[in-house]
């Protein structure tokens, strides 16, 4: 059985998608609001979920408008990352040396705190967006490096040695053979990375930089204790993180897993 066979006869799993995530969430705005009512938490610690609604609705432009900053940053920072990830793995898949040497530094970088980036990147590109877009490519190239590289090395040995055998140009065999052997790891990783890359640019943001972006408006209301609009603007980074999920999911079923017949 081939890794693509094995991941379609393992679809995504059904309760993670919006069904799911939407039962999951009514089950934790129950227990939210029980909380306040049981132990009694002042507004200003914890607003029940009904102000929080009201806090949204009263300007869900600002909350939109904001998030859709983020998520521009987040997806061109995720493009970046994944083209670069996907093509260093692929230049160093058939070479053992720099293929080890590129583990490494991808592990490196994983391992390292973004919050070390963050200053770095505004230091050497400013305050704009472009420093947010390098930080989350920073974040999700590494990542995607390691499941490309997975994906490029489970391709089977012996039609690998065929295609060597009968002398197939590297760009041809690449593109027809170990990508779609790739793809179902090149999925997993992007479910991971599409709400990461998200979260990564919002954190990104509450370090400064333009004021109409949802993490400048979660740093600006925490400063001023506005905890409804604080709790509206993480409200809506987990909407735009749930959204950017089912889409990886959906390309995911879509390319790699088809459902049981």
């Amino acid at each position: 059985m081939t890794t693509r066979e094995r991941y379609a006869a393992r679809p995504a799993s059904r309760a993670l998608t919006v069904p799911g995530t939407i039962v999951l969430l009514a089950i934790l705005v129950g227990i939210w609001a029980g909380a306040i009512q049981v132990l009694g938490i002042g507004a200003l610690t914890l607003p029940s979920p009904a102000r929080v609604v009201e806090a949204i609705v009263e300007k869900p432009g600002v909350y939109l408008r904001n998030g859709w900053r983020t998520t521009i940053e987040a997806l061109l920072g995720l493009g970046a990352g994944v083209v670069v990830g996907i093509g260093l793995a692929a230049l160093v898949v058939r070479r053992r040396i720099p293929r080890s040497v590129a583990r490494i530094y991808g592990s490196a970088l994983m391992a390292m705190p973004v919050v070390a980036i963050i200053p770095l990147a505004n230091a050497v590109f400013g305050f704009g967006m472009l420093p947010r877009v390098v930080v989350v490519a920073l974040t999700i190239g590494p990542l995607m490096f390691t499941f490309a590289l997975t994906g490029f090395l489970a391709a089977d040995a012996g039609t690998d040695e065929m295609f060597r055998s009968i002398a197939a140009p590297r760009t041809k065999v690449a593109w027809s053979f170990h990508l779609p052997a790739a793809l179902p790891h090149l999925m997993s990783g992007l479910r991971v990375a599409a709400p990461t890359s998200f979260t990564v640019a919002l954190l990104a943001e509450y370090f400064g930089g333009s004021l109409d972006t949802l993490g400048t408006y979660i740093s600006s209301a925490s400063r001023q204790l506005r905890v409804d609009n604080l709790w509206g603007a993480a409200f809506t980074a987990f909407a735009f993180c749930a959204v950017l999920f089912w889409l990886a999911i959906g390309l995911d079923r879509l390319l790699v897993r088809r459902p049981a017949r």
